[in-house]
């Protein structure tokens, strides 16, 4: 995914950033991304990890959205560990409207 493509998915789902915000979040998706690419994951587990871009493809349910927010929020702020953790396949919020 450009960086162009990145940034028009995510005014699509109303997260607007100023342009350096939107810049630095998506070098660090891209940092995440080749991380994740380079831990090995052996099937028959519980969790396993998607990239950041295929979360922001995916994101059109409620719950993916808050997902998609808090996962944009933590790649904003450099802190990749969290971001990371929100990428689990499995990882389910429950939240109050």
């Amino acid at each position: 995914m450009n960086f162009i493509d990145y940034k028009n998915y995510l005014i699509k789902n109303n997260i607007n950033l100023f342009d350096y915000d939107y810049r630095t979040s998506y070098k660090n998706a891209i940092i995440l991304n080749e991380n994740l690419n380079q831990q090995e994951q052996i099937g028959g587990g519980d969790t396993f990890y998607m990239s950041p871009f295929t979360m922001i493809k995916r994101s059109n349910e409620k719950n993916d959205k808050k997902k998609l927010s808090l996962l944009i929020n933590k790649l904003t702020n450099g802190n990749l560990t969290a971001a990371k953790y929100l990428c689990k396949s499995n990882l389910v919020f429950n939240f109050i409207k």
